[in-house]
């Protein structure tokens, strides 16, 4: 057997590989960039096996003697079969990203490790064969055979010992995402230093749609949870924060649609918590330890079935956003004297079916907006605070309300605030006759004259 066939079988598998590489160069930077967002120095280190191999590859496609027009186009094949087979990589990524099967990026990576390591491994048998046939240049073929491998055991090594993907910031680093050995870890502790640095933030995506994470330890230096970072974890159940955790802000669907998470328990630190960041998860969150609570966003807490008791205990509390615990379970609702939220926002617990109390107590509650209470088919009787000075259209409409108790004050309506269903106009339009007002006699021109109360004139009850 001649040295021919062996150095045309290198030089075609050498092309093959050379767009390989390129492809998935471009492929890391496009897609790396989109899902990810930066890159560490750690992740450049899976680059530098590659980029050996393909400048090598280069030199040996130039300079070798052996090569002709039928290896040109069958290199020129190769490099249809490279293209295609990084087209179809991508294509299927996509394809998981629109059905939220896994992470694209840890996807991605996985694959191109393994290619990566396939295609070290065949050069390296390759080297052997040829070291097999020929004894020139064995030192210089070896020690670039060898490098390449040894970068992907270090690599190896470095990924088991740190998962994370991270970036610097003036206070530490932010984990922005995960190798792909780690892809399968049913637990995960967020540590609270990497190298030197402290692990202040876990950043937008970074774990989202994970199939398999189902515990997650942070650790107390963590003060941030980004936009969307453990959304659609469908396996994940336990959120495990240290007793002397500094979070403060959970970004919006930060945990959304984890639908099995059930073991949350919020640090008293936190200050932010986002639109829809637990919308459509399994937690039951206790909030009257939680005084440092400034803002609730839109839809935060939707479709949390396991919502039963909820006390507000924050006089920090500014906002309570639309629909933020709309369609839950909640049974009891209470405010305290201290809280100083002035409005409650539109279909704040809207269809919280199963309501059976609302304790306002002396809050500072001012006005409760357009269908805040709708459908609260469970609730009987309500009795306002006195600071309360306006009730939206439908705040209460379609509820089970059969006694009122207003405030010694007047509470103005600004549409009918206890109307039942209207089939005609698809809205709560209907005047509630069997229902009891109470209102402060001093106030009964107030409440005949108001817009909102019109057809309610027979279901006033005056006290003095």
């Amino acid at each position: 057997m001649n040295k021919k066939p062996i150095t045309q079988i290198e030089s075609k598998f050498n092309m093959y590989s050379a767009l390989y590489i390129l492809f998935a160069l471009a492929g890391y930077f496009l897609f790396g960039m989109i899902n990810i967002g930066s890159f560490s120095v750690l992740e450049w280190f899976k680059f530098i096996p590659l980029i050996i191999i393909g400048i090598e590859y280069v030199i040996y496609f130039i300079l070798d003697p052996y090569k002709n027009h039928k290896v040109m186009k069958k290199s020129l094949f190769a490099i249809i079969i490279g293209f295609g087979l990084e087209s179809i990589l991508y294509i299927g990524n996509m394809i998981i990203h629109y059905f939220n099967f896994m992470s694209v990026k840890s996807f991605t990576f996985f694959l191109s490790y393994l290619l990566s390591f396939i295609f070290i491994l065949i050069y390296f048998c390759l080297f052997m064969i040829m070291k097999m046939r020929e004894e020139k240049k064995i030192k210089r073929n070896l020690l670039i055979t060898l490098i390449p491998i040894v970068c992907f055991l270090i690599l190896f090594l470095l990924s088991n010992i740190n998962p994370f993907v991270t970036k610097k910031t003036d206070d530490g680093v932010d984990i922005v995402g995960y190798l792909p050995l780690a892809l399968n870890r049913r637990e995960i502790d967020v540590p609270d230093t990497i190298g030197k640095s402290k692990v202040v933030g876990i950043r937008n995506e970074a774990f989202k749609y994970n199939q398999s994470l189902e515990i997650i330890k942070v650790s107390s230096n963590v003060i941030k949870i980004d936009e969307e970072a453990f959304k659609t974890c469908y396996k994940l159940k336990e959120v495990r924060f240290k007793d002397d955790s500094m979070l403060e802000y959970i970004g919006e669907g930060a945990f959304k649609t984890c639908i099995y998470l059930n073991v949350l328990d919020l640090p008293k630190t936190i200050k932010y918590i986002g639109s829809e960041a637990f919308c459509g998860s399994g937690i039951d969150v206790d909030f009257s330890y939680l005084e440092n609570l400034e803002y609730i966003g839109d839809k935060a807490f939707e479709l949390c079935y396991n919502l039963k008791d909820l006390r507000f205990n924050s006089d920090k509390l500014s906002y309570l956003g639309v629909g933020a615990f709309n369609n839950t379970s909640i049974t009891n609702l209470e405010f305290s004297d201290k809280v100083n939220l002035e409005r409650i926002e539109e279909e704040a617990f809207s269809s919280c079916y199963y309501l059976l109390s609302i304790d306002f107590h002396n809050a500072n509650i001012k006005e409760i907006g357009m269908r805040a209470f709708v459908n609260s088919v469970s609730l009987p009787t309500i009795r306002f605070n006195n600071n309360l000075e306006s009730l939206d259209f439908a705040s209460f409409g379609g509820s089970g309300i059969m006694n009122v108790y207003m405030n010694d004050g007047f509470i103005d309506a600004l549409g009918n605030p206890f109307g039942e269903f209207s089939k005609t106009t698809f809205n709560y339009t209907l005047v509630k006759n069997n229902i009891k007002i109470y209102i402060n006699s001093d106030f009964i021109d107030n409440y005949s004259n108001a817009r909102g109360y019109t057809g309610y004139e027979n279901c006033f009850k005056y006290y003095k």
